[in-house]
């Protein structure tokens, strides 16, 4: 078994060395390369190599869906990033050399294992950041030299390569910092969704966390930050004398765990860094209400006698699963020249994380007819990816709520209290329709974080669309 994950590694990071082609390719021959890959990857590679680098479930019905993800990923890729073809090239290095030495060093140094995860090892997390992040800015730079001309240094005609942290266009070429720290951001978030259990292929969830950050990061302008530093200091202090109390309260009140007031204390410290009091209040409505929702759930389900699953205290990967994505974008609110759109974006993911929690818990212990959204068909209670009636509407009012607190405190606008609870919405829906499709207890944490970045995303979108 060992001898056949070396194996798959050494072809998984030695794929990356075609990543080198970027800087001479135009779009459609990067997409066709991809496809190329693809076809081999399917029809041809088992054949090729004798099936070794099949792993023993695999062998019965000789296909590797991990295999198959990795091309096909990377022509996803290709198309999403035809215009900027040196972050392509960046989101390849994270999967081929970060993704590729993790499992390499944890599988030959060993180590102690991931809490979270004990089929992952410290020593494979770390690797992954490492190598990663320097891949990754390598290839950036390295795909970026196609800018330059071969007489005189000046720009070429190049339309497919951007000025990826380039400081204000200038072709400089060397690793600067703003490039390995949005390298090493982006490796980091990679890793650690790389290390959760989930039933995602590692091929796919790699370049999809990697590549939003890498993208995210570029147009974070790092002088805005630094005109902000003793205003950041300054919120960071304010926010932790006042998180740090509300942390032990929700403690004593057993609403969350150690972990999850540890957590809860450094997204609170955060938002109050980067929006002041008014992103607190975002955290702080989705506590609340959520909490409220449990409340009057374990209150029904005891009242009734009803059998079902009461959860659990919350620990710090529900906070960070919940309202991770909305400190994210309170960052980026301050820190790029898309101040307005990131912060509707912070109140619409802080939206669409009450509206879930919500519409699940009342829905659970309320709910009259439940139904999957993604067959409309008729299910038990409790079932993943069901929703019902009552609790829907229940999300709604909750998100609601939500957009009006984020309007009274002059962060959003009239029209994006609408646009707010309208994203928090369709993210809930697209939440619920992918965990019908997975199944019971498949991925909930991540698919938490990945309807608060879906309600944003299309906030976002249908208030660029009416403005």
């Amino acid at each position: 078994m060992l001898r056949t994950e070396l194996a798959r590694k050494v072809v998984h990071i030695g794929m990356g060395a075609f990543a080198l082609l970027l800087r001479w390719m135009v779009p459609w021959q990067a997409i066709l390369m991809a496809f190329s890959g693809l076809v081999l990857n399917v029809f041809f590679l088992h054949r090729m190599t004798g099936n070794r680098l099949l792993r023993l479930d695999e062998r019965k019905r000789r296909f590797s869906l991990g295999i198959a993800a990795y091309p096909a990923i990377l022509l996803l890729v290709f198309v999403i990033f035809r215009s900027r073809l040196e972050l392509a090239a960046g989101i390849w290095g994270l999967l081929a050399v970060g993704d590729g030495l993790a499992a390499v060093v944890g599988l030959t140094l060993g180590g102690p294992v991931l809490r979270w995860n004990p089929k992952k090892r410290w020593t494979g997390l770390i690797a992954f950041v490492v190598f990663g992040t320097m891949a990754s800015a390598f290839l950036i730079r390295w795909t970026q030299h196609a800018l330059i001309s071969e007489s005189g240094g000046h720009l070429a005609p190049v339309t497919w390569v951007g000025d990826s942290f380039l400081p204000d266009g200038i072709v400089d070429l060397s690793l600067s910092l703003s490039l390995l720290a949005g390298c090493a951001l982006a490796a980091l978030a990679a890793a650690l969704a790389e290390s959760l259990r989930t039933s995602l292929d590692d091929n796919l969830l790699v370049p999809i966390v990697g590549g939003a950050v890498l993208a995210a990061a570029t147009v974070v302008e790092p002088f805005r930050i630094a005109e902000n530093i003793p205003l950041l200091t300054e919120g960071a202090l304010v926010g932790f004398a006042i998180t740090v109390p509300l942390a032990v309260l929700t403690y004593w009140m057993r609403c969350v765990d150690r972990s999850g007031a540890i957590g809860g204390t450094i997204l609170g410290i955060a938002l109050f860094a980067f929006e002041g009091g008014r992103g607190l209040l975002m955290l702080a409505g989705l506590v609340a209400l959520g909490s409220a929702a449990t409340w009057l759930t374990h209150f029904r389900i005891d009242a009734l006698g009803m059998v079902v699953n009461k959860g659990s205290i919350r620990g710090a990967i529900n906070a960070f699963a919940n309202a991770g994505a909305g400190v994210v974008f309170a960052f980026l609110s301050i820190a790029t020249a898309h101040g307005e759109m990131f912060t509707l974006a912070m109140v619409a993911a802080f939206a669409t994380a009450t509206f879930d929690t919500t519409a699940s818990e009342i829905g659970v212990s309320f709910g009259r007819r439940h139904v999957l959204v993604s067959t409309f068909r008729t299910v038990p209670r409790g079932t993943d990816g069901a929703i019902s009636m009552e609790g829907t509407l229940a999300g709604v009012a909750a998100s609601l709520l939500m957009a009006g607190l984020a309007w009274g405190v002059g962060l959003v606008s009239g029209i994006g209290v609408p646009v707010v609870v309208v994203g928090s919405f369709l993210g809930s829906m697209l939440e619920s329709c992918i965990g019908g499709i997975l199944g019971p207890g498949r991925d909930h944490h991540l698919l938490n974080l990945a309807n608060t970045i879906a309600g944003a995303g299309a906030a976002c979108w249908i208030y660029v669309y009416l403005t």
